[in-house]
C-alpha cells in the first residue's frame, strides 16, 4: 500500500500564498507532500493527475468566469458561480480518481461511515476553535451596533480604529489558526 502525506503552510490563517519574508525566501515551503521514492516535493513539482485535475478545475473556472461575468452579466454572483462549479469539477475528478485505485487504496463509497471516536476527538478540538471565532464576530457586530448609535463622527473614529487595530488582529489571528491546525495535525498524528 502507498501512503502520500501532505503538509501546508499557513499564511494569515489560510491555505494560500502570502507576500512575506519565509515565503518569498523559501517558495518550496507554500505546500510540500510526501511521494513515495521521490520525498518531500512542492505542489508545482508533483506531476501526473493532480497537476491535471488543478489544471482543469482553473480552467472551467476562467470559461465560467468569463460566460457568466462577461456573456450573462452576472457580476459577482457569476463569479461565486464559476469558482463554486469548478470546484465541484475538481471534487468530482478525483472522486472518479480514487474509486478507479487498486483494492487496498480504492475509495469505498459503502464504506463511508462516521467513526464515533474520530468524529469525537475531531469535535474536541474543532468545536471549541470555532467558538473562538463566531464569538469574537459576534462581539464586533454588538459593538459595532453601537458605536452606529452614537452617528457618523462616531462611526468614522470607529473605522480609522478598526483599520489599524485589524493589522493586530490580523497577526495573532494567523497565529491562532496556525496553532490550532498544528495541534489538530499533532492529535491526529496520535491515533
Amino acid at each position: 500500500m502507498v501512503i502520500f502525506a501532505g503538509m501546508n503552510i499557513f499564511a494569515d490563517g489560510q491555505n494560500i500564498v502570502k507576500r512575506g519574508a519565509v515565503f518569498d525566501k523559501h517558495k518550496k515551503w507554500q505546500a510540500i507532500n510526501y511521494v513515495p521514492r521521490k520525498g518531500l516535493l512542492p505542489v508545482t513539482e508533483i506531476e501526473g493527475k493532480p497537476t491535471m485535475f488543478l489544471m482543469a478545475a482553473c480552467g472551467v473556472n476562467i470559461v465560467l468566469d468569463i460566460l457568466c461575468v462577461v456573456v450573462l452579466k452576472l457580476g459577482v454572483a457569476g463569479a461565486a458561480i464559476a469558482t463554486v462549479f469548478s470546484q465541484v469539477v475538481s471534487a468530482g475528478m478525483v472522486t472518479v480518481a480514487l474509486l478507479r485505485q487498486p483494492e487496498e487504496t480504492r475509495l469505498s463509497l459503502k464504506k463511508i461511515r462516521f467513526q464515533g471516536g474520530l468524529l469525537k476527538r475531531i469535535l474536541y478540538v474543532g468545536v471549541p476553535a470555532g467558538l473562538q471565532f463566531v464569538t469574537f464576530d459576534l462581539a464586533n457586530l454588538l459593538i459595532q451596533s453601537g458605536i452606529n448609535s452614537f452617528g457618523d463622527v462616531a462611526v468614522a473614529a470607529w473605522t480609522a480604529y478598526v483599520k489599524t487595530d485589524s493589522l493586530t488582529w490580523m497577526i495573532s489571528g494567523a497565529f491562532g489558526v496556525s496553532v490550532t491546525t498544528c495541534g489538530a495535525e499533532l492529535r491526529r498524528a496520535e491515533i
